[in-house]
């Protein structure tokens, strides 16, 4: 054997070995109490196992699709009662024509002007009582009870805004003169 193999061989105190006993000392916690309150939680959350964070962030998911569902509540309801003037003025509303088929033509415009009359003041009805909920909303500042928590009142006075319009439009239909075909749909 040559004298560099015989080195080799023997000169093992350069070899890294591993410790057979991992260490059992615990991470450092921070001081946590002089820290300001926004740092203090950094630090608790870098000290966190991965099991919390897939808690965490399934709260976190969990709330963000609450709110993204309650957004979407709210858009329902107030498209609904926004689009509500443009489709009696485009006449798409689901009527029962049965009794109007069957009339005269002088008692379906009868028929047409006395239901115009009765939904325009039952929506100005319903509009003066959601005028009064939003405003009273809007002096109590009250907000949903979701995690977004966002305000009532916006939502509210879209039924205020939407009936108003929709009473307005009766009002036009009262005052225009009634073609033949569409009171057949009245």
């Amino acid at each position: 054997m040559t004298q560099d193999a015989r080195r080799k061989t023997q000169d093992v105190s350069n070899v890294r070995r591993p410790n057979p006993q991992p260490s059992r000392r615990k991470p450092q916690t921070p001081n946590l109490k002089s820290q300001t309150p926004p740092t203090a939680l950094l630090e608790r959350m870098r000290h966190m196992s991965g099991g919390a964070w897939m808690r965490v962030a399934a709260i976190v998911g969990i709330a963000v699709l609450a709110g993204m569902f309650f957004y979407a509540i709210r858009s329902i309801l107030a498209s609904l009662f926004l689009a509500s003037p443009y489709t009696l003025r485009t006449n798409g509303h689901v009527g029962v024509d049965l009794l109007s088929h069957y009339l005269p033509q002088r008692h379906r415009r009868r028929l047409a002007t006395i239901v115009a009359i009765v939904g325009m003041l039952v929506c100005l009805y319903l509009a003066v009582l959601g005028g009064e909920l939003a405003w009273e909303s809007f002096l109590r500042g009250e907000r949903s009870e979701s995690t977004w928590a966002p305000r009532k009142w916006p939502l509210y006075l879209t039924m205020p805004v939407g009936l108003g319009l929709t009473a307005l439009q009766y009002l036009v239909e009262l005052m225009r003169s009634p073609a033949p075909e569409r009171l057949a749909h009245d």
